[in-house]
């Protein structure tokens, strides 16, 4: 197997252990369990690493993405988006004017 191969397998498998977390997870606060609106919101914006779904995307590792987790409540789109105060999930959605700048 080929470096390249490994490491494909690898971001699968990671990807496929996040998603079985996420199917037996649920919405703390409104209790939707669709995995695809189940979100990671850091209960301290002040202790945040990096975002769990970024972490599973760059293929970190399974511990290191759990550590980031437990700091973590899960909630749905809409939920996560009040807790942040905006209207609606698309909101949260969209990069602040601060992030945006950084990303370049």
């Amino acid at each position: 197997m080929t470096p390249a191969e490994s490491r494909r397998r690898y971001k699968c498998a990671v990807r496929a252990w996040y998603e079985a977390y996420k199917a037996n997870s649920k919405c703390r606060d409104c209790g939707c369990t669709d995995s695809d609106k189940l979100q990671f919101h850091h209960r301290n914006g002040a202790n945040k690493g990096i975002n769990v779904a970024r972490m599973v995307a760059e293929s970190h590792s399974v511990a290191t993405i759990l550590r980031e987790m437990r700091k973590c409540t899960i909630l749905c789109e809409d939920c996560h988006a009040k807790r942040h105060g905006l209207s609606d999930a698309c909101e949260l959605r969209t990069p602040r004017k601060e992030e945006a700048s950084s990303d370049g």
